[in-house]
């Protein structure tokens, strides 16, 4: 039963990790404090998505939320998340070795998230 139950809430947790955007969040925020302006222009994406992404990550306690004023800041909840994401990369990076495009995405990747280490 214990297996069972922790099985179950690995793969909520894993699920919600399963998008892209959330795990560009989860490093945008890696070592800092951010307000949504700050992580949407740096994403490069629409506030409306961030927002969403933001919100399911909020939900799931990856992330929590501290008001000032009408800004809202992030910050990651457990920061060994995103040194964990990061060891995925090293994980998946050699499913890859023969698409150059992927390995060299995932080699760039590492680098930009590993500079705040």
């Amino acid at each position: 039963m214990d297996r069972k139950l922790a099985a179950d809430e690995l793969a909520t947790f894993l699920a919600t990790l399963g998008h892209p955007l959330r795990i560009r969040i989860i490093e945008e925020l890696r070592g800092k404090e951010l307000d949504v302006t700050s992580i949407y222009e740096a994403l490069k994406e629409k506030q409306s998505k961030v927002s969403q992404q933001l919100s399911i990550l909020r939900t799931q306690k990856m992330i929590v939320e501290r008001r000032e004023g009408r800004r809202i800041f992030y910050k990651i909840v457990n920061e060994a998340l995103p040194d964990w994401l990061l060891d995925g990369l090293n994980i998946i990076q050699d499913h890859f070795e023969e698409n150059k495009k992927i390995k060299n995405a995932i080699k760039n990747a590492k680098k930009i998230w590993q500079k705040d280490l």
